[in-house]
């Protein structure tokens, strides 16, 4: 059994009011870097498991292709994977309701339901 245009539009509605608030949305990628400081006498120039670090980092692509890294402190990382969180849940719960608002359009199309 097929369900009808009310009980779409009430699982749209669920959807939309499941979207994360707008400003927990972070948008990019979070990542973790461990560097060596050119010091030759350090041991980090000498053994990769002393590199200095972790520094986190924001990489967020701009429209023309571009990429920018932003520093990240250690005491942001949860808010920032949280935000990022926060975007594909967004993302999920769009797509979510396109498809809802597309059967609800093909319902009324064919007449079905109001």
């Amino acid at each position: 059994m097929k369900p009808k245009a009310t009980t779409l539009s009430q699982a749209r509605n669920a959807a939309i009011s499941g979207l994360p608030a707008w400003e927990q949305i972070i948008r990019g990628t979070l990542m973790q870097y461990r560097r060596t400081c050119g010091n030759r006498g350090c041991r980090c120039y000498q053994r990769p498991r002393y590199r200095h670090g972790p520094y986190w980092y924001l990489a967020v692509r701009w429209a023309g292709g571009r990429q920018k890294l932003y520093p990240v402190p250690k005491a942001m990382v949860p808010k920032v994977r949280r935000g990022l969180a926060a975007y594909r849940k967004l993302w999920v719960k769009a797509y979510r309701i396109a498809e809802l608002n597309f059967d609800i359009l093909k319902m009324r199309y064919r007449g079905k339901s109001a």
